[in-house]
């Protein structure tokens, strides 16, 4: 395992699937189908956000692609660690409560039918549009992928980035439902630190994929060279 940063702090932990599955000897066969997956500890103040409960201990966010973490983080972390307001007129205090003042539907599974029963004449669409692309730039759950992420968001608060979740559902697979253990919470932590520490880990998995995804990697380290420009 691979670690950046404090978790007393801040911190990402990263094991790599090729590391932890070395002798396995499906993955010795065919490591290439192994080598974009991986395990990862999100430490936040000494909580692993993306710890399961109810499971074994240290149980925490695996994929069998992480791109979906890292297109976050290098598409996103100078919106993270740059003032990026929330398009719309709020009275709550963090990222995760300004969301959900606007959602339109609420639901397990945010099922797409239930759209289907908003009054749209209602609705500012345009406003929406915004929200949700403000949503892609700071929020897990619209960047999941298919995979088990928790509700958070992050955003900068004047020298401090926040990161404030609430987990109300659970997420469903072949062994029942699997819910967090940290279902509700706002921490803030040193800008700098952050930045620091999503970049190293980024670039971490870079080094691991560059031969396979040269593009992807190019315009990773072009978004991460804009990152380290800005003066915080």
């Amino acid at each position: 395992m691979i670690s950046f940063g404090n978790k007393n702090d801040f911190c990402i932990d990263y094991i790599g699937f090729l590391d932890n599955y070395k002798d396995d000897p499906v993955v010795l066969a065919h490591p290439e189908d192994f080598i974009f997956g991986g395990c990862i500890f999100f430490w936040v103040n000494g909580k692993n956000l993306f710890e399961f409960k109810d499971c074994e201990p240290n149980t925490t966010y695996g994929f069998w692609d992480l791109t979906i973490l890292t297109d976050f983080f290098c598409n996103n972390l100078l919106y993270h660690i740059t003032d990026d307001p929330f398009p719309a007129k709020t009275v709550s205090s963090n990222a995760w409560d300004m969301f959900e003042e606007y959602k339109l539907v609420e639901g397990e599974d945010n099922d797409i039918e239930k759209y289907l029963e908003v009054n749209w004449d209602n609705v500012d669409t345009e406003l929406h549009s915004k929200i949700d692309a403000w949503n892609n730039r700071h929020g897990f759950i619209a960047n999941r992928g298919g995979s088990f992420l928790p509700d958070a968001f992050i955003r900068k608060v004047n020298d401090k980035v926040e990161i404030s979740w609430r987990n109300n559902f659970s997420y469903k697979n072949e062994n029942g439902q699997l819910y967090f253990k940290h279902d509700k919470g706002v921490e803030y932590i040193d800008i700098k630190t952050y930045r620091e520490v999503v970049t190293k880990f980024c670039l971490e998995y870079i080094s691991r994929i560059k031969e396979k995804c040269p593009d992807l990697v190019e315009k990773y380290m072009k978004n991460l060279q804009k990152v380290q420009e800005v003066i915080l």
